[in-house]
């Protein structure tokens, strides 16, 4: 062996002392537990030759020693590279571009720990939309009073019919039962036909769909403005799509057995045309000109359908009082109109049917929210796991890059003792 300058050699002890407290990191030591590179007692013989190295400044001394010490890392770096080879894990030929790779997996990572928050408001959004949905079933009184407050403002009111209250009174001659009395009736006039009629309602059913998307978009904004990060994911748009491009810079292929098999329903890199992840086409809301629709939702439409009208419009037979008088006909017209039934419809079915399609709404909104919390759940454990399995790849190349370096530092430090 031949002596050299002291402060070299303090340099390759110190080169040598760091690649040992990377081989011993509690990282490297955790890969190579969870690879089965090392078992338990090779792992504290790791231990405790970092120890005489790093804490007590101890070398080889005998030749044997050094034999020893080259051969065991000789053997930790073919089984490093052995488990590269079998992973397919690109080898990188300077730090630079390792430390690049670690910078994007701690930048993703951050990314998707802000899309975890994110996902957890859209968890408890979907509690807001159920108590909303449910709130909807017991409307029905809040749903009557707004009817009535627009059949009694409404300027049809005076010659196109006629909205009573049913007492015991009118109840016989108006042909309902004795179960309607206390409720409100729209009377439609003799000379109103079956159009005109539905004509009335369907203007009672636009008005209440103009009240109905009002408090909708209120609560609507309570929401975004209580779950704002829900609705501010552009940046993240395309977080899937940098994970798989960093995978491909560190794997030579993508085999199966690391990475998750890759869902349909997300782009990958070689098929996306806008470069951006699909959860911005998915986005909870939709941008447009007039207003944005939560979770894709159009207005609802509170017009009865076709099948809706024998419901809600009823034919009644005119019964006479002990008077012999009718709601609102004259003297003169009673023997005509006796033998016409009258046309009504009970606020309470009216006021049903639109608290049914307003709870349909919120139910729906409720679904679409449920396969968007899916649709994300997915996406986040997919890109976790992706991101996870190339971080760990990138730790194997390190390690071996590392044991490499170690071999050489040994060599030199050998030669110059």
């Amino acid at each position: 062996m031949t002596t050299t300058d002291p402060n070299e050699i303090s340099q390759l002890q110190n080169t040598l002392i760091e690649s040992f407290q990377q081989i011993s990191s509690i990282e490297q030591m955790g890969l190579c537990q969870r690879l089965g590179i090392l078992s338990k007692a090779e792992q504290q013989q790791v231990y405790k030759m970092a120890k005489a190295l790093i804490e007590d400044k101890q070398l080889p001394i005998t030749m044997s020693d050094w034999h020893g010490l080259r051969d065991w890392i000789m053997m930790l770096r073919d089984r490093y590279q052995h488990q590269m080879e079998l992973q397919c894990v690109h080898t990188f030929s300077n730090d630079m571009d390792r430390i690049s790779h670690f910078e994007e997996v701690q930048r993703l990572s951050q990314l998707l720990e802000e899309y975890a928050q994110a996902h957890e408001d859209l968890s408890e959004l979907l509690l807001a939309l159920k108590k909303l949905r449910n709130e909807w079933k017991n409307r029905k009184r809040d749903v009557e009073n707004i009817v009535l407050s627009i059949l009694s403002s409404s300027s049809r009111n005076n010659n196109e019919y006629r909205l009573i209250k049913i007492t015991k009174s009118n109840v016989i001659s108006l042909g309902l039962g004795l179960g309607s009395i206390g409720k409100y009736y729209v009377l439609f006039e003799p000379f109103i036909v079956d159009e005109k009629r539905k004509e009335i309602l369907n203007h009672v059913a636009r008005d209440f769909s103009m009240v109905f998307q009002e408090n909708a978009t209120q609560n609507l904004a309570r929401m975004a403005d209580s779950y704002h990060r829900i609705f501010h994911q552009d940046d993240h748009a395309n977080i899937t799509e940098d994970i798989q491009k960093l995978s491909m810079k560190v794997y030579i292929s993508r085999p199966r057995s690391i990475l998750l098999p890759y869902p349909s329903g997300l782009p990958t890199p070689s098929t996306s045309q806008d470069g951006t992840f699909i959860e911005r086409r998915k986005s909870i809301i939709i941008a447009s000109e007039d207003e944005p629709m939560l979770f894709n939702m159009s207005k609802p439409y509170f017009e009865p359908a076709g099948w809706d009208w024998p419901h809600i419009i009823k034919q009644k037979k005119r019964g006479r009082t002990q008077s012999g008088s009718y709601y609102w006909c004259h003297s003169s017209q009673q023997d005509t109109l006796y033998q016409q039934n009258i046309w009504s419809t009970s606020l309470s079915r009216l006021a049903d049917h639109f608290a049914k399609i307003g709870q349909e709404y919120y139910a729906n909104m409720l679904n679409n929210a449920r396969l968007m919390h899916s649709h994300r759940t997915h996406m986040f454990e997919f890109a976790t796991h992706s991101l996870l399995k190339t971080y760990h790849a990138l730790q194997l190349e390190q390690g071996c890059a590392n044991l490499n370096r170690t071999l050489i530092s040994l060599h030199q430090l050998q030669q110059d003792l």
